[in-house]
């Protein structure tokens, strides 16, 4: 299932619930990372131009969960399956119960809140604007379609 397809298909859950009887697969790139607690992480998803939360806790995980959650880190592309869900603040989560490492990110990407620092070297990395700039490639949508007519 796409990330916009999961918005639009369980955004209208209640803040607190959880859909425990369905399980979905989803796939995308990790944008940030914030521990709560030993045992409670979330993660930002995003993929297709969205953004969705992934809320990891050991007690619905089915794998040894410091060791998985230890090895993921800002970047790296997963794969999640889990119960659909929202956190009690009301925001759109996947509770994970695997979560698999697809491909780790070998160079950390900035931070989403800083972005790039040096904007120098930057203008030589144009794929890292792709993966964290959204408005860069919104730009580049609409001058790409403006060209076109």
């Amino acid at each position: 299932m796409s990330l916009t397809d999961f918005i639009e298909k369980y955004d209208h859950l209640e803040a607190g619930s959880q859909e425990s009887d369905v399980t979905v697969n989803l796939s995308g790139r990790i944008h940030a990372k914030r521990e709560s607690r030993k045992h409670l992480i979330f993660y930002d998803l995003r993929g297709e131009g969205v953004k969705l939360q992934i809320m990891a806790t050991a007690n619905a995980s089915t794998q040894d969960f410091e060791r998985i959650h230890g090895k993921i880190k800002r970047g790296d592309i997963v794969g999640v399956t889990g119960n659909p869900g929202k956190t009690k603040k009301g925001e759109l989560s996947i509770i994970p119960h695997t979560v698999l490492l697809l491909s780790p990110c070998l160079h950390m990407l900035p931070h989403l809140h800083f972005g790039l620092r040096d904007k120098a070297r930057s203008s030589f990395r144009v794929c890292v604007y792709f993966i964290t700039d959204r408005y860069f490639t919104q730009r580049l949508d609409s001058t790409k379609t403006a060209q076109q007519t």
